[in-house]
């Protein structure tokens, strides 16, 4: 996996704090979510709680078609609108999916989701919503994800 700081995130220009949660704190959170989250995203939450990635793009091509999907902003953990557990719950809400946990959005206001099922660690989707909150598939782990992000090509 690559090393979290390379992504630069930060919010308005200056870098973004950590966030210690104790296993304690993890484990109550996964049990009240019903998904057990990824090493790596924890791992991303102790280097930067919320906060714009410089490294923001993820591009895949599917059937000969290249796609680029940008985060806008990681979402903070805590209470408070633009946060973890709260855009999950919206997103919950919305899309009658409770196998769903949002972690970014886009600059547009898609969530990126991970989406657990059959067990599997959970998958990066990216939840649209001019589309009926139609699930579009990024990456198969969170790792993959962080791995595949790079600067944004400017047009």
């Amino acid at each position: 996996m690559r090393d979290i700081r390379e992504l630069g995130i930060n919010r308005g220009g200056a870098p973004v704090g950590g966030l210690a949660l104790s296993d304690e704190e993890v484990h109550r959170f996964e049990d009240a979510m019903g998904l057990a989250l990824p090493p790596a995203y924890r791992a991303l939450l102790a280097i930067a709680n919320g906060g714009h990635p410089e490294a923001a793009c993820f591009v895949t091509e599917d059937g000969g078609v290249v796609y680029e999907f940008e985060v806008g902003e990681f979402l903070s953990w805590g209470p408070g609108d633009g946060s973890v557990q709260r855009e999950t719950e919206v997103w919950r809400k919305a899309s009658g999916r409770e196998d769903l946990f949002a972690f970014a959005r886009t600059q547009g206001g898609d969530a990126f989701v991970f989406v657990r099922e059959n067990g599997a660690p959970p998958s990066v989707w990216l939840c649209l919503h001019e589309e009926g909150l139609e699930l579009s598939f990024v990456a198969d782990t969170f790792e993959q994800f962080l791995d595949g992000l790079v600067v944004c090509d400017v047009r």
